[in-house]
């Protein structure tokens, strides 16, 4: 995840932060402040102390699975940690004057901001986080953390409904994957190719043809016929995370009818997700879990150790073979999984098997080789683009903020990959409709109105005559009045410019102009509501045009 800010803070939720600790870190002393931590992965709780030095007094919320990490793996304090199950709502108010300072404070506006967690689909704990704000008409905003986009998320209640009213403004897409060379397969047919894969490895030394599989000459019976059985003695590694892939550890266990060793640290995670909900094998996984590594030949290894990954995949055969060797239970091969969506990519594919035999010296310079095949295989808990496009098109935001990019260009490329479906007109109109609050926070409707009155007195007899007599239309009406006024200023050449530029004609631009008093963002706005019934377009294909400029204008205006 970025560290930018605009990847942390929600549009309009003040005091609310997101996976914001290393850059809202200031914030987290001010205690009108709420910190949610959208699941227990380090590039989200990055600037979170450890070993209890968090001293707040800001709030963090999370869901349980991420607080029980928080407390046993993190040592944050208790005192500091709020949990929300899964599609309970809750508040955030943000009082704009700090009223810890200030007792006075309490008469200043305060920001209220409902809050639901959904599960993300990605690792145990994780949530997509949907707020509300009463205040703002049920504005909605969503933000994804990291996620694996599934079905089951256009069932989700409040989420839902926002989306069947138009209510989502913005998204704060994880767009790990935000490119379109990104297409791998579903999660599911991936978690059963690796487990087929370790039950075919850990195929037992000695077959099922053994009827006394206790009597020592009934098996060298079988080896000594069948050279090729009892070859190798097989170590299986499957990479993962701190926390994460999960199912296909389960599924690994569960196929090849072994106990998956793990480590410490691994074993007391696991212990903290055990009744995760999206996860029903997680208690069951842990009772397939040991500590002993003569009790299993599937081992849990950390991503990294059989190989990198950036800038493309370099198989560390190495550090398998002393692994295999430092179990000293005589392993003569290693497997090892790589399970990521990296593995997509052109040359990673070409290099998705890759073998090499090792040989490993003991203390006594005694040398032996272990066979050690590593394969790659396009898992991934974070969404391919085509699912980031169907969540998106779901959604039908106003707008796409990228969380994951590798600096301001990739950024902007990422998000113009999503224009196409997203609510561009109700961005348009939400655009005008701030520039209209803010008018009207500047300028008060009785400076309106007097200019109103101004220009209705400068119509002379002649002109009024000429109107009633049916001689002059409305629009020249107020031509002729803006021209007493000072056309000039109401409505000039390179207003007009501006406006014909967008793609509409040059009598509708300064029409609107006049009826605007020219006020140009009061006649975009016109334009855009009143454009099919009253401008005629000048050639084939400058609707487009229209459009197109109209959104450069509005990025003008923001920056």
């Amino acid at each position: 995840m970025n560290q930018s800010e605009q990847c942390h803070q929600i549009s309009n939720c003040e005091g609310l932060y997101v996976d914001g600790f290393a850059a809202f870190k200031a914030k987290t002393k001010d205690p009108r402040c709420s910190f949610i931590l959208s699941h227990y992965h380090a590039d989200h709780y990055t600037g979170l102390p450890k070993n209890n030095a968090y001293k707040g007094p800001a709030l963090i919320h999370c869901t349980p699975v991420t607080a029980a990490l928080l407390r046993e793996v993190h040592g944050v304090s208790t005192n500091f940690i709020v949990e929300h199950p899964y599609g309970i709502t809750w508040t955030h108010e943000y009082c704009k004057a700090n009223q810890f300072l200030n007792p006075n404070a309490v008469s200043y506006p305060t920001v209220v901001t409902e809050i639901t967690f959904y599960d993300a689909n990605h690792c145990p704990g994780a949530a997509i986080i949907l707020t509300r704000l009463p205040a703002s008409d049920g504005v909605c905003h969503l933000h994804t953390g990291d996620m694996r986009y599934h079905e089951k998320f256009l069932e989700y209640p409040l989420l839902k409904d926002a989306v069947l009213h138009r209510k989502i403004d913005r998204v704060y897409l994880d767009t790990t994957y935000g490119h379109p060379k990104h297409n791998f397969p579903p999660q599911q047919s991936s978690i059963n190719l690796i487990a087929s894969k370790v039950k075919e490895f850990l195929k037992p030394i000695i077959p099922e043809i053994c009827t006394d599989p206790t009597s020592v000459q009934s098996v060298a019976t079988v080896v000594s016929s069948d050279p090729s059985l009892g070859e190798y003695k097989t170590l299986v590694l499957l990479s993962c995370y701190s926390i994460g892939k999960e199912k296909v550890l389960w599924a690994a266990a569960t196929q090849s009818n072994q106990m998956i060793y793990v480590n410490d640290a691994k074993f007391k995670k696991l212990q903290c997700i055990t009744g995760h909900k999206n996860i029903d094998i997680s208690s069951g996984l842990l009772n397939l879990c040991t500590q002993d590594l003569t009790k299993s030949d599937l081992h849990v290894i950390s991503m990294g150790t059989a190989g990198k990954m950036f800038p493309y995949f370099i198989p560390n055969f190495e550090g398998c073979a002393k692994y295999a060797k430092e179990c000293n239970r005589g392993y003569t091969r290693v497997v090892a999984f790589i399970p990521t969506g990296w593995a997509d990519s052109k040359y990673n594919k070409k290099h998705s098997v890759s073998k090499k035999d090792v040989t490993i010296f003991s203390e006594k310079q005694v040398s032996s080789v272990i066979n050690v095949e590593i394969q790659l295989v396009a898992y991934s808990e974070h969404s391919s683009f085509r699912e980031l496009r169907s969540f998106v098109e779901f959604l039908k935001p106003k707008r796409v903020i990228p969380t994951v990019f590798s600096n301001d260009n990739d950024a902007i490329a990422v998000e113009k990959r999503f224009k196409d479906v997203v609510d561009s007109y109700g961005a348009k109109v939400a655009f005008l409709n701030s520039m209209g609050q803010k008018r009207k926070s500047a300028c008060s409707s009785q400076i309106m109105e007097e200019g109103k009155k101004k220009m209705a007195k400068a119509c002379c007899a002649k002109t009024k005559q000429k109107l009633t007599e049916g001689n002059i239309d409305h629009s020249d009406h107020l031509e002729l009045s803006s021209k007493k006024l000072g056309s000039s200023i109401v409505v000039d050449d390179s207003k007009i410019a501006t406006l014909v530029s967008m793609g509409f004609d040059a009598p509708t631009c300064r029409k609107s102009l006049l009826k605007n008093f020219g006020d140009i963002n009061r006649s975009i706005e016109w334009l855009l509501r009143n454009g099919d019934k009253s401008t005629h377009v000048s050639n084939k294909g400058s609707r487009t045009k229209s459009v197109t400029t109209i959104t450069n204008f509005f990025s003008r205006k923001n920056t």
